[in-house]
């Protein structure tokens, strides 16, 4: 499997899946709550972290007192962990790709007009694995703030790439390698001075 992607899924979770869905569908909003867990701890297992997502958040939306319940009382802190794992794998599949679409651009002019639609339409979808990455981190800590800046450089938001590694920073001050990060992303973001 290339980085991102996901084996398919079991038959007993389609099934559960399935079931989950039909139950939300005949008691939609608050008395399905526990059905929109349930389905996002199927999707967790399967590890297709979007719906799980999705589904954690519908949840919190749909019950709101679910802190006070201990079942589904790890729902907030399942949905950042989950978020985090997620925003993750799209960077990590956003690198590879750009690694791939870089053996295709070294043809450079010999190019044709259909290769370059298609290098530029797979540029586009680079682009949205980064988007989404940022749309799903919820920093906590400084291995989930540079990753998200890291998604920002490669959307060249350099401002925000600066404010995350200096969070990221504030949490393990003596990582050499972010701090270089925390430069680069100075220096990309013409602070010069910062960056020296």
């Amino acid at each position: 499997l290339k980085p991102g992607e996901k084996p398919p899924k079991s038959q007993n979770s389609l099934s559960a899946i399935a079931d989950f869905t039909r139950s939300i569908e005949l008691q939609p909003g608050a008395p399905s709550f526990a059905s929109y867990y349930s389905r996002a701890q199927v999707y967790k297992l399967e590890n297709d972290l979007e719906p799980a997502i999705v589904d954690l958040q519908k949840f919190i939306e749909v019950h709101p007192a679910f802190e006070q319940h201990p079942q589904f009382s790890t729902a907030k802190v399942q949905l950042t962990a989950i978020g985090n794992d997620y925003a993750q794998s799209l960077v990590t599949r956003g690198l590879y790709e750009i690694v791939m679409l870089s053996y295709s651009t070294v043809r450079g002019d010999k190019r044709t007009a259909e290769e370059i639609r298609e290098d530029d339409e797979r540029d586009r979808a680079i682009k949205d694995l980064f988007r989404k990455a940022v749309k799903y981190y919820q920093p906590v800590n400084s291995y989930s703030y540079a990753g998200r800046a890291r998604a920002r450089l490669q959307l060249d938001d350099f401002a925000g790439a600066v404010g995350d590694f200096k969070e990221a920073v504030k949490f393990t001050p003596n990582d050499a390698s972010l701090i270089a990060d925390l430069a680069n992303a100075y220096k990309r973001n013409k602070q010069l001075d910062l960056a020296v």
